[in-house]
């Protein structure tokens, strides 16, 4: 499931996410976030690249930093594969955001439930809205209000401060060519080629490994690099 937060600044977006998490932790589900609480995890953009992330709730506020609608940088391409594999390993994605077009439109598709939040001098209140299968149409569900001394008592669970940068991916493990042709030099076979290319990038299916060692071999490094996502110079 994808569940999207919109508002703007200081209305209470991440709030209501805390809130939901820090439920569905009581429940017993294992927690994931970017951002510094008292019950979950902390996971970095690189996490996601790579593929740390076990089933359970991921949080992520201000996500257009992370993968924004103009998004044209390779960690961000490999971030939003990752969101479109959540569900097959039982992860459940709720973001913020201060717009919904500010977020790539992979992820704008996912979503299943969209949030505007507001917030006004008695609290914060939020208006659901469900898009049902096969649909590109959202349905109201209901809104939901907090008021601002109830809202008080979920401050300690994270830092109602704290500011999600754009994130800093220059060490990421994202496959340079060189190493690409490390991994085909020291594989014996086609099959031990796609066996090892898989365990460094889970992302990469066996066909497509096995496809890209058939246009190293022909040395035709052009659709090998486009295979894997490699732009025409070293990432790292």
């Amino acid at each position: 499931m994808f569940f999207g937060i919109a508002g703007n600044i200081r209305t209470g977006k991440t709030l209501f996410m805390t809130i939901i998490g820090y439920m569905m932790q009581k429940r017993g589900y294992s927690c994931y976030s970017n951002y510094t609480t008292s019950y979950s995890k902390y996971i970095s953009p690189l996490d996601l690249i790579n593929f740390n992330i076990d089933a359970g709730i991921l949080q992520l506020d201000e996500i257009h930093t992370m993968i924004d609608s103009r998004m044209n940088s390779q960690a961000g391409r490999y971030i939003t594969y990752f969101m479109t594999q959540a569900g097959k390993r039982d992860i459940h994605v709720f973001y913020t955001t201060q717009a919904f077009m500010m977020v790539e439109k992979r992820l704008r598709e996912l979503t299943h439930i969209r949030v505007l939040a507001n917030h006004s001098k008695k609290g914060f209140s939020y208006r659901m809205y469900r898009r049902e299968e096969n649909s590109v149409d959202y349905q109201y569900m209901r809104t939901l209000f907090l008021s601002n001394a109830a809202a008080k008592r979920f401050y300690p669970l994270y830092d109602t401060k704290e500011v999600v940068y754009a994130p800093d991916v220059s060490s990421a493990n994202i496959m340079p060519w060189e190493t690409l042709m490390e991994v085909y030099d020291d594989a014996p076979t086609k099959q031990a080629f796609k066996i090892l290319l898989r365990k460094m990038h889970p992302y990469v299916s066996l066909d497509t490994a096995g496809a890209i060692y058939d246009y190293i071999k022909a040395e035709d490094h052009d659709n090998a690099r486009k295979l894997l996502g490699l732009d025409m110079k070293p990432i790292i």
